[in-house]
């Protein structure tokens, strides 16, 4: 609920959202949170907006930090694997930049953040994981940590559905763009 990046659920205040909600009441599924335990079911929409802007997660994490002399960041890379000293302790990470397999340590930390397919992929590809099938893959093991790469799960949205409906008259909500509400925005940010 709090934090850098902000969420903004859907004020809920139009017709078409209600009814899918209500369409998927019919069919047995739930209205959820989509940030809640339970991730089965229709729910509206959250945003991630501020003062009436899109943000994202650079904007939310990296813009307030990027004059400081220990965060270099390099775009168009693909990490390789995590570097570990031992079976405990990640002290770098290998990647392929510009066609070269570059290196870099940390000194206190290593932050692994690739999302849900990605991070265990990471960390097997690095040694961790299931020992077995580590093995089975010509993988060096470091640490043998079956749960790596099990249960993965992700919040499933699926925004790019269409549907042909009828016009409605309910504020335009089918596309034109108000001037009314433009004006709201340049004026009241929202």
């Amino acid at each position: 609920r709090e934090g850098p990046l902000p969420v903004t659920p859907d004020p809920g205040n139009h017709g078409v959202t209600s009814v899918f909600l209500k369409a998927g009441q019919h069919l047995g599924f739930p209205v959820i949170d989509p940030s809640g335990p339970e991730q089965i079911g229709f729910s509206r929409t959250e945003y991630t907006i501020k003062n009436g802007e899109r943000w994202h997660t650079a904007r939310a994490y990296l813009a307030p930090v990027t004059n400081r002399i220990n965060l270099h960041v390099v775009t168009g890379a693909t990490v390789l694997k995590v570097i570990m000293n031992g079976e405990k302790r990640a002290v770098g990470v290998k990647f392929l930049y510009h066609g070269k397999v570059k290196k870099v340590s940390a000194r206190r930390e290593v932050l692994l953040s690739a999302g849900a397919l990605s991070s265990p992929k990471l960390l097997m590809l690095s040694g961790i994981g299931h020992r077995l099938h580590l093995q089975e893959h010509g993988v060096k093991v470091v640490t043998d940590l079956p749960g790596v790469g099990q249960n993965l799960q992700d919040h499933m949205c699926l925004y790019g559905l269409s549907w042909n409906l009828p016009r409605l008259s309910e504020n335009n909500i089918l596309g034109a763009i108000d001037p009314a509400m433009l004006s709201n925005y340049v004026h009241h940010r929202s």
